[in-house]
């Protein structure tokens, strides 16, 4: 048994070598005496981070892959560490390199029920800061909830353990730019849900990493265009699987962390409002949402809305590569609006009551392409 583990990292120095010293310890503690590498795919740091990651001391062997060429970023990384192992190796986890809350236990959790072979893919459960996780809340959860009637709280979280066959298939998945950015998460989920593999879902406790809500918009806009990418290029399989998958939730996977809230500061509000601003102007979005009514501030009625209507454009259009562009900065906008009305909504809510909000807004999701497929 072979387990490849993965730290993609760009500029980790400080925080890698705990990310890797407590990787190490926890495949230590799997059963069954498995062999396991340890690599850093690198994109270009300038910090010495994989110097760093060298310099520990570790029980396992450790390399590094470095990369510095086009489309590079979180999915290169990946892509390239699947390039040389993913015919050899048996089980492969992944964990960000800017992770401060990594526990032993981890990789044994999100390893176990592909080593017991229960699934071939493990996504965590975090709990994290409500002001957190805004494209998984408004965008990728509810998406897969309403397309593939699956329930997954953190479907692009960063941190996965996956199988062999799921390792050839995530190889071969990848095609638009923003497969080898951070659109690589939606890449991976919707790969096993497209292909049916068994989805283990893992709660591992608090996560606390750098910031991601400064990247907002270039995050959002990659995880976007990864996901109309791949609904795009699977309408009719989608489609024709919609009915048989519709689910009705009948359990909340609470995610919303009280004990740790941590609010973005009014000048990068205010920044997040005037560029959404800025690509509605450009977009000119009124020719493209007809009939919406918008504010600074979207509730999950009008953006759900909005939302649909955009999927409606990908469901029954073949879009080229710069209307698909196009179509991402639109949504980019609504999805900032819809952040920034969220926010005041949860400022005086408790943890259960903005999950229950969050649960109400993807059943509303599911609810109004239900409709539009049915037209």
């Amino acid at each position: 048994m072979k387990i490849i583990a993965i730290i993609p990292s760009l500029n980790e120095a400080d925080s890698i070598a705990f990310v890797t010293k407590t990787i190490d310890k926890g495949l230590r503690k799997i059963s069954g005496n498995p062999k396991a590498l340890i690599v850093n795919s690198d994109g270009g740091s300038t910090d010495k981070t994989s110097d760093v990651f060298l310099k520990t001391n570790t029980f396992f062997p450790k390399k590094v892959i470095s990369y510095n060429g086009k489309k590079v970023g979180k999915g290169r990384n990946v892509f390239e560490v699947l390039k040389l192992y993913k015919n050899s190796a048996d089980y492969f986890l992944m964990i960000d390199g800017d992770i401060t809350s990594i526990k032993t236990d981890w990789a044994s959790k999100l390893l176990s029920p592909l080593l017991n072979k229960e699934a071939d893919l493990s996504v965590p459960i975090y709990k994290r800061n409500r002001y957190e996780g805004n494209t998984t809340n408004h965008f990728s959860s509810p998406l897969i909830y309403a397309f593939f009637g699956e329930n997954i709280a953190q479907p692009i979280a960063g941190d996965f353990a996956f199988s062999k066959k799921m390792a050839k298939k995530i190889y071969e998945s990848f095609s638009s730019d923003s497969d080898y950015g951070y659109g690589v998460d939606t890449l991976i989920t919707w790969t096993a849900l497209l292909n049916r593999f068994k989805i283990k879902q893992i709660r591992l406790g608090k996560k606390i990493h750098k910031p991601s809500f400064p990247k907002i918009v270039s995050m959002f806009g990659q995880v976007c265009f990864s996901t109309i990418n791949l609904l795009g290029e699977n309408r009719e399989s989608v489609k024709k699987g919609l009915s048989s998958k519709k689910k009705q939730l009948s359990n909340m996977l609470e995610a919303i962390d009280d004990t740790y809230i941590k609010v973005p500061t009014t000048k990068k509000i205010v920044e997040v409002e005037n560029i959404a601003y800025m690509l509605m102007k450009k977009q000119r979005i009124s020719e493209v949402i007809s009939g919406s009514k918008t504010t600074s501030c979207l509730n999950m009625d009008i953006w759900t809305d909005i939302l649909c209507k955009h999927i409606d454009i990908v469901l029954k259009k073949r879009l080229k590569k710069k209307e698909k562009d196009e179509l991402v900065e639109s949504i980019t906008a609504y999805y900032l609006l819809r952040v920034l009305g969220y926010f005041k909504e949860i400022e005086k809510l408790s943890a259960k009551e903005i999950d229950q909000l969050l649960i109400a807004q993807k059943q509303m999701l599911q609810e109004k392409v239900g409709k539009i497929l049915s037209n």
